[in-house]
């Protein structure tokens, strides 16, 4: 099993894994669902570096909230961790979720 995780997490943070199995001998002890999602207004961002870094930050502040919400549940990471984007004319709606 492998997993990738979401960037680099200090000591005692939350862990934000991709990996969707686990092997049959390994426990598990599941606090619950984490969904984090945002809205955002796209208007006339373009591929300039600039604009590529707001977007990067968006996603940052959403992994975040996902921290966050696993903390107060005294996990210590968030597996099958997935993010989604929905985009309809100039909105955007970020999703994160995980276990």
């Amino acid at each position: 099993l492998r997993a990738k995780p979401i960037l680099s997490t200090a000591l005692g943070d939350v862990a934000l894994l991709t990996l969707t199995e686990l092997g049959a001998g390994v426990r598990v002890r599941v606090g619950g669902l984490v969904t984090a999602r945002s809205v955002k207004f796209l208007g006339k961002l373009a591929a300039t570096r600039s604009d590529q870094e707001t977007r990067d930050l968006w996603w940052a502040e959403l992994r975040s909230e996902m921290r966050a919400h696993a903390r107060s549940m005294a996990c210590s990471c968030v597996v099958g961790y997935r993010e989604d984007i929905t985009i309809h004319n100039d909105v955007a709606v970020l999703t994160a979720t995980g276990t």
